[in-house]
């Protein structure tokens, strides 16, 4: 929980879980953290002028 004093880095929720959790234990703090980055930019919709 938020509210605790040492939260966790990450919670697990929603559908994309089952994909970030196994990489999660893999990939040190910093290299998750570039993964989720990239791959919530590569969803993002282009933008029309």
């Amino acid at each position: 929980m938020a509210t605790t004093a040492r939260p966790r880095t990450r919670y697990t929720f929603g559908r994309d879980a089952a994909l970030t959790v196994p990489l999660a234990r893999l990939l040190p703090d910093r290299l998750m953290d570039r993964v989720l980055a990239a791959g919530h930019r590569s969803r993002r919709p282009a933008r029309t002028p």
